[in-house]
């Protein structure tokens, strides 16, 4: 078992408590006055700052501990390289797309590192030794794990008599001012930082309560394997039968089997637990379970068949490398824990310590690298992708839909492109040429049109080239002013955009509407049978504010 972790003195607690209800503050006061700071400096403060706070929480002991103020500060070393990484792709220059998505990934990974990350720090700070042996580095995990769950109760309930309050004060009809109500904000959120370590403080006294919950976990999950080798089996039986083909045909067959297999991987670990000196099962359930966890690496490479039929298809893209590493993790955890049955073979229960503590180190390495220079998704993902499209295996709307989201690194290949005589850009305008109707007597737009039209060329009218002649281009003088405007129809979504020419001949959306369908609404849209009519109801004047009035039908 891992060394008593209830010493905790009350300053220690309180200090504790203090930093959650700063934190809580900090946070709110980030994002009411977020337009005051850039991207770069947000990314930086929510990261370091999100770190500390953890680590500190979660592995004090004693504020004088040296070992505590050291480990903290690798930490937030290590993930300072990753903003500094998120920052240069998502941030450093104005126009780069899927920053948001960017930033997301990697709140999510920081996550998990943090989580798998602070147990090595906790049992350095118990037992004055860097590298923890693994049952130490267990029971943190578990005790972690149930701490979150506890966090996450606290705030649930507190959640619900904030919102139990505000009603009864909205029955009333008392309202605040919006000064005060802004610092009943913050002081919600201070309150609900320092709940959140309340909870912490508590988990971390009560280690007798944590570890009776992480049995009953133990016990569910004991009786959940059986069910999951059941499954694996089975499907391994089937897979022959069925073909390796079928895995082209189904969306994330990737995600499912390599779900398959660190499901079975951490079910049994978590049933063979460091302590066990006993058999979890009899031999006549343990013997098929054994043999589904053998069965593990052809699941691992079934999943790495899946994802290079889909690399072969589509090239690769920043979701499919960071596939490919938890592919790659996932087949190391297999193999291992067949190398642990066979050095176990023989024994009462097999120890899958070593490869489970050389899997953590693992996780830890690929989380670092894939927000690093060392495996960058993105670049991995547009220099596949340039590659494909200067061969001719993609069209220049994949490459662009991909560059969009793909960081610093896509609007850079795209830049690159549209400086290159505007190959994609050229290749989309024929495209979209070809692809829309004109109705009778309606004068062909120029390259100039889609040219203007560039960005509602990606969200809105993508539509019109996946069938030729889906949609039509009809004119009609729309604002009485002897100029015809454009009415782009969609014939399957039944939806119209209107496109009016501006000063310098530059063209924009001036509106868009919905129409039933008909069967004659075809012939009369390509005949050009159009007109249109005055609205009858007028909007308001307020002085010289216009306003629009939406009125119902």
């Amino acid at each position: 078992m891992p060394p008593d972790v209830t010493v905790l003195s009350r300053k220690t607690s309180a200090g504790l408590i203090l930093a959650g209800a700063l934190f809580g503050a900090f946070l709110w006061l980030l994002s009411r006055y977020d337009h005051v700071f850039t991207s770069t400096q947000l990314c930086y403060a929510l990261a370091l700052t999100t770190t500390f706070f953890v680590a500190l929480v979660c592995a004090a002991r004693r504020f004088s501990d040296r070992r505590l103020w050291c480990g903290i500060a690798l930490l937030m070393v290590i993930v300072g390289l990753m903003a500094g990484w998120l920052n240069w792709n998502a941030f450093s220059e104005d126009g780069i797309g899927g920053g948001q998505a960017i930033a997301l990934r990697f709140a999510l990974c920081l996550a998990l590192l943090l989580f798998i990350a602070v147990p090595w720090l906790q049992c350095w700070i118990h037992t004055g030794a860097w590298r923890g042996d693994y049952t130490s580095l267990y029971e943190q995990l578990w005790h972690n794990g149930i701490t979150v769950l506890i966090i996450l109760l606290i705030n649930g309930l507190s959640g619900g008599l904030v919102v139990l309050a505000l009603a009864l004060f909205h029955m009333l009809d008392l309202t605040l001012p919006y000064d005060l109500t802004r610092f009943w904000q913050l002081l919600l959120s201070a309150l609900t930082g320092a709940l959140s370590v309340s909870g912490v403080v508590l988990a971390r006294t009560q280690p007798a309560m944590l570890r009776a919950v992480q049995h009953i976990f133990t016990q569910i999950i004991s009786g959940l394997l059986p069910m999951m080798a059941l499954i694996s089996l089975l499907f391994m039986a089937a897979l022959p039968f069925v073909g390796l083909d079928t895995l082209s045909q189904r969306v994330s067959s990737n995600g499912l089997l390599n779900t398959l297999t660190l499901c079975l991987m951490l079910m049994a670990s978590v049933v063979w637990y460091p302590q066990r000196d006993a058999a979890p099962y009899p031999r006549w359930l343990g013997g098929p379970i054994q043999l589904a966890l053998g069965l593990t690496p052809f699941c691992a490479a079934a999943a790495l068949y899946a994802l290079a039929l889909r690399v072969a298809q589509y090239g690769w893209t920043p979701d499919r490398v960071n596939a490919a590493l938890v592919t790659a993790i996932s087949a190391v955890w297999s193999l291992g824990m067949v190398w642990a049955l066979w050095r176990g073979r023989g024994c009462v229960v097999f120890n899958p310590a070593r490869i489970n503590l050389a899997v953590l180190l693992l996780l830890l390495a690929g989380l670092f690298a894939s927000h690093s220079p060392l495996v960058d998704p993105y670049r991995i993902s547009v220099n596949h992708q340039l590659a494909r499209y200067h061969s001719g295996q993609a069209s220049a709307e994949e490459v662009r839909s991909m560059f969009w989201s793909a960081g610093r690194r896509g609007h850079d290949a795209q830049s690159r492109l549209l400086d290159n005589k505007s190959i994609v850009k050229e290749t989309t305008l024929v495209e979209y040429l070809e692809a829309i109707a004109i109705a009778q007597g309606v004068a062909a737009p120029d390259r100039a049109f889609f040219r203007s039209l560039e960005k509602e060329i990606d969200y809105k009218m993508s539509t019109c080239l996946k069938t030729k002649g889906r949609c039509l281009l009809a004119s009609q003088d729309m604002n009485g002013d002897g100029h015809s405007e454009y009415l782009l129809f969609d014939q399957e979504q039944h939806t119209v955009i209107v496109l009016s020419r501006e000063t310098g001949g530059h063209w924009q959306p001036r509106g868009s509407g919905n129409y039933p369908a008909s069967d004659r609404l075809p012939q009369m849209l390509a005949e050009n049978t159009i007109t249109s009519q005055p609205k009858a109801w007028r909007d308001v004047l307020i002085g010289e504010q216009r306003v629009n009035i939406h009125y119902y039908r």
